[in-house]
């Protein structure tokens, strides 16, 4: 089987897991080499994809990808551009054809109930991130399509999880409202059926490592590769 480069696409608004989503991802692609050559990351996501400005994620150490678990922000760029139709926007389709690139990620993280402050962020949250970057790219080498990794909480007491999966339709543009069971009659605090939902995705401290006094984040190199088509704009 010959081997192939994947794409990856950070988008929307970044929590404060998404780089270790990108960590397990590309340390589950090295672990292939004999069916993945490079990831390839869109710089400020789907838009590096179409402007064909691509980061070679290859020239990233193994330590440096390590450490995005703990870095903020989306390492590669995020964005929230959105495709419309294939009839709209054919010309766009086509440069994201999958059979010319080979494996494609394109990752976004749902239910994350927090901002892309690192510092606060839970074990637990940063645990869940890497895991489905991993089954994304297990997934891919599977050969599934329009399916998207999620958690699926078995138990509350104690707390069970495993990694499922979810089609695509199902969730893509999809707004899900919290339920009116967890907010108080005042309309102002949660309730305790709330609070025994949300209290295992928050649990565990994840602390950062430090130097000097400062947390020590990871700056990639992002270094694009060639272009091989000619120029594009959207």
């Amino acid at each position: 089987m010959a081997v192939r480069n994947a794409f990856y696409a950070q988008s929307g608004g970044v929590t404060a897991v998404i780089n270790a989503t990108a960590r397990g991802l590309i340390q589950e692609a090295r672990r292939h080499p004999e069916r993945i050559g490079k990831v390839l990351a869109g710089r400020d996501g789907i838009i590096g994809a179409l402007t064909e400005d691509l980061i070679d994620t290859s020239l990233e150490s193994d330590a440096d990808i390590a450490r995005q678990r703990s870095t903020p922000a989306g390492a590669f760029g995020s964005c929230r551009y959105k495709l419309k139709s294939l009839k709209e926007h054919r010309a766009l389709h086509e440069r994201l054809d999958k059979d010319r690139l080979g494996h494609k990620y394109h990752w976004a993280l749902a239910d994350y109930l927090q901002c892309s402050a690192r510092h606060l962020a839970p074990r637990t949250d940063g645990e869940q991130g890497h895991a489905l970057g991993v089954a994304a790219v297990d997934f891919a080498l599977q050969g599934r399509n329009a399916v998207m990794p999620m958690v699926r909480q078995l138990a509350n007491a104690p707390c069970r999880r495993e990694i499922g999966d979810a089609p695509l339709k199902d969730i893509a543009n999809v707004e899900r409202k919290m339920l009116a069971e967890f907010i108080s009659s005042d309309g102002f605090h949660i309730t305790n059926a709330c609070r025994t939902y949300l209290q295992p995705l928050i649990e565990g401290e994840d602390p950062l490592p430090f130097r000097n006094g400062l947390p020590d984040y990871v700056r990639p190199k992002n270094v694009t590769v060639p272009k091989r088509l000619g120029p594009f704009s959207i």
